[in-house]
């Protein structure tokens, strides 16, 4: 019993961390005060970093992580931190709210803006992309949203009012920080859903600089 109410109030100062600070880095980000360290790098060692790190959280849950990536992809000026945080956020969540027994995979590739289509409710977002990108997927098979609920996603302090949304809680301010960060990179975030059908969130980040001449 005791090893019980250790093991809670374990679970309940991560889950209290991880809400304080992500009310710390939002409050930086609205502030203006968020630190970048941006270099040319290859978003494919962010990937390499996130899914070994997140591995024995999903094992633990009987979930099988993978990684189907695009070798020598072009590189982006980006920061390799912080899109380690976005893809952290991005693969947690669909530890979350996947169920035991099923894969989530993340993906990377080259994309034209021209090729890349999404539900309407991002239509503004990507109406903003011009050129080539590389683009990030982790797909999930998890318990999806459904179609109304979309263009909440990314909304501050959003949770998708389900049971198990209520059971495994957080701030809601994960997807919106992510969102404001790939802003921060001239890039962009969406994601493709269906209710009980899983969920595939996507990023898209341009090529650096150097790439581009």
């Amino acid at each position: 019993m005791v090893e019980k109410f250790l093991n809670m109030a374990k679970r309940n100062s991560v889950r209290l961390s991880g809400i304080i600070n992500d009310l710390l880095d939002l409050s930086k980000i609205e502030a203006g005060k968020m630190d970048y360290k941006f270099a040319d790098m290859d978003i494919n060692s962010v990937i390499d970093y996130v899914k070994p790190s997140l591995s024995g959280l999903a094992k633990e849950k009987g979930l099988n992580l993978i990684a189907e990536v695009t070798n020598e992809l072009p590189h982006i000026n980006g920061d390799s931190r912080r899109l380690e945080q976005v893809l952290t956020n991005l693969v947690s969540n669909a530890i979350k709210f996947t169920p035991e027994g099923k894969t989530i995979t993340i993906r990377s590739h080259i994309a034209d803006a021209k090729q890349i289509h999404a539900n309407e409710c991002f239509a503004e977002d990507l109406k903003k992309l011009t050129g080539q990108y590389v683009v990030v997927c982790v797909e999930d098979e998890g318990i999806g949203i459904s179609e109304k609920d979309l263009p909440r996603a990314f909304d501050k302090f959003a949770q998708i009012e389900n049971s198990l949304s209520r059971k495994v809680g957080g701030s809601g301010l994960g997807l919106p920080i992510a969102k404001q960060l790939l802003e921060a990179h001239n890039g962009t975030i969406w994601c493709e859903s269906e209710l009980n059908k899983g969920s595939k969130f996507y990023f898209a980040l341009p090529f650096s600089q150097k790439e581009k001449d």
